[in-house]
């Protein structure tokens, strides 16, 4: 195999007390109020050289299954979640190299205290921070910011366009030498390179400088998630790292193939956007324990299929409650619309064709993509082929369920293995999370 050297990065589904009543889960549901176990958490990606710790969000309290909170509030399901803001500055205080990149949402904040915010990020990391833009799928998340229902999609995404611009013109609006700190003459900045924005546009008003001044990247990192046609047009024109979620490798390389072409037609490089591929691996001892695990996450889902159709409610804003488990999925859901994510539900229904309702539900609950799943050396040559055969630039781990027994199988059993074929990196060759990411 040829595979170049690739990135790291990792989602984290929310700060919320994850895997709190599973096998290994530890004190996961004990002080979560706390940061310390999310700090401990990135401490261990940043021994083991990760590029990026992601940190997803939501700011409602989901209500899609059944109609009701009850089933998310009862099982801790996403819920209690603190704000991400908040935690990955403390994360940020606890770690020194790795990139550290908070959601937060064009549907929800406006543009100055996003630029305000991640910027101070990015000051007292040391040009770390990065910002995972959303544009927003639920109307109970603005109906907490006192509107009644989020904008249509294509138009979230224009709305998404002039939110970040603006974001872009307020960490622009000091330029990078502004700061001068002429003791002998009394200068502290040049107002010469201090400038408004009087920005004046369909969506957002701001007048501009930003008050907290320049920022040590300049521009922070910009990752984003680009599904649709429109979604993804917006993450080449925006996103320094697109997240990207495929199911092969040729849909994978057909992806990463489209977005380069987009950043070009944007007036960018096509090797200017990094595209990570979403992964959920499996890290046994052998592969056969490794397959043995996915089919008992999927036979408890055949069992009990709750906890799958909460999951799948949480994404969709579809109640997926009232279907017959032994119904076919095709006819259980003929027509089924949502004014929340519908790529996503898009994606669950072509997975449930020519499935009963039950079988899907096995299905989901584990969703192969590119199978990074098997002994160290069986997901160390998966990874290393997907790279050779897409030409892609990374990988974006995702576990859902988040133990430090899992964490460790990757952190200590496939980075090193990875790091010894000289896959990923070793060591952070630079101070900035944006030098870091374009390093190779």
């Amino acid at each position: 195999m040829t595979a170049n050297k690739f990135h790291l990065g990792w989602f984290l589904g929310g700060y919320y007390p994850q895997a709190w009543n599973v096998a290994f889960g530890g004190d996961n549901g004990k002080d979560w109020m706390s940061p310390d176990r999310w700090i401990e958490f990135t401490r261990t990606l940043e021994t083991a050289c990760f590029d990026f710790m992601v940190c997803e969000d939501s700011s409602w309290v989901p209500r899609a299954f059944g109609g009701s909170t009850d089933y998310y509030v009862e099982h801790g399901y996403s819920v209690p979640k603190q704000d991400p803001g908040v935690l990955t500055t403390l994360i940020m205080a606890g770690t020194s190299k790795i990139g550290v990149v908070p959601t937060l949402s064009t549907g929800e904040w406006q543009p100055y205290p996003v630029a305000r915010m991640v910027g101070t990020m990015d000051q007292i990391s040391k040009g770390r921070a990065g910002w995972n833009v959303v544009t927003g799928s639920s109307d109970l998340a603005v109906q907490n910011y006192g509107r009644d229902a989020i904008y249509p999609h294509d138009e979230r995404y224009e709305r998404a366009d002039e939110f970040v611009d603006v974001v872009f013109k307020l960490w622009d609006s000091w330029e990078p030498d502004s700061i001068v700190m002429d003791k002998e003459n009394d200068r502290f900045a040049d107002p010469a390179k201090v400038h408004t924005l009087d920005h004046d546009g369909e969506y957002f008003k701001s007048r501009g400088p930003l008050v907290s001044g320049p920022t040590p990247q300049g521009r922070p990192v910009i990752v984003q998630a680009g599904g649709s046609a429109r979604g993804r047009e917006f993450a080449a024109k925006n996103a320094d790292v697109i997240i990207a979620s495929c199911t092969t490798i040729e849909q994978a390389k057909a992806y990463r193939e489209d977005v380069r072409r987009l950043a070009i037609e944007n007036g960018r490089g096509a090797d200017a956007v990094k595209v990570l591929f979403v992964v959920h691996p499996i890290v046994a001892e052998t592969d056969e324990l490794a397959e043995q695990r996915i089919e008992d996450i999927r036979e408890a889902a055949r069992r009990d299929p709750a906890n799958v159709f909460a999951g799948i409610g949480y994404v969709t804003e579809v109640d997926f409650s009232g279907l017959d488990p032994d119904a076919m999925m095709d006819e259980a859901t003929k027509g089924m619309k949502t004014t929340g994510n519908q790529s996503s539900l898009d994606d669950y229904l072509n997975l449930g064709r020519g499935l009963t309702v039950r079988e899907f539900a096995a299905k989901v609950a584990w969703t192969r993509r590119m199978d990074v799943i098997g002994s160290v050396k069986t997901c160390a040559d998966t990874m290393e082929h997907i790279m050779d055969e897409v030409g892609g630039d990374g990988f974006l781990f995702l576990l859902p369920t988040m133990t430090r027994k899992a964490v460790a199988e990757i952190t200590d059993g496939l980075i090193p293995e990875l790091q010894r074929r000289g896959l990923t990196r070793t060591e952070y060759s630079n101070e900035h999370f944006r030098d870091n990411l374009f390093a190779f």
